[in-house]
């Protein structure tokens, strides 16, 4: 099957091994844990990492054109967030990802522009 099911702290997340197989990481981890090694009791693959950050990772190994944008209009950028994401894109070698975050690419994803109207007393 080329389906695999991770947990993370006891989360469940199924995808593809080809959607694995776009981080150089997973490619190398994909022929062990065919061989049986390191699979839980349960039958899924436990993964070590920030279990609010890796479905942002694994959206992009999926549609790897589409960058995350962690963006909203009250509080602009969410900076720490991109920090993190950087750091699993780091880890599980995601060597993309993580230079688009490093090199603040993402602060020309959006375009906040303000209009100021001045209406006077004479219309």
């Amino acid at each position: 099957s080329d389906l695999l099911t991770l947990s993370f702290s006891g989360f469940p997340l199924t995808t593809a091994k080809s959607t694995l197989r776009n981080s150089k990481y997973f490619h190398c981890l994909i022929t062990w844990w065919e061989s049986g090694m390191g699979i839980l009791p349960n039958g899924t693959l436990f993964i070590d990492a920030d279990v609010t950050v890796f479905p942002m990772l694994l959206e992009y190994l999926r549609r790897p054109t589409v960058y995350p944008l962690l963006w909203d209009h009250e509080k602009g950028y969410d900076h720490a967030m991109y920090s993190r994401l950087a750091a699993e894109a780091d880890f599980f070698m995601v060597e993309e990802l993580r230079d688009w975050i490093w090199e603040r690419r993402y602060m020309e994803a959006a375009r906040v522009e303000h209009k100021t109207e001045i209406r006077g007393a004479w219309e």
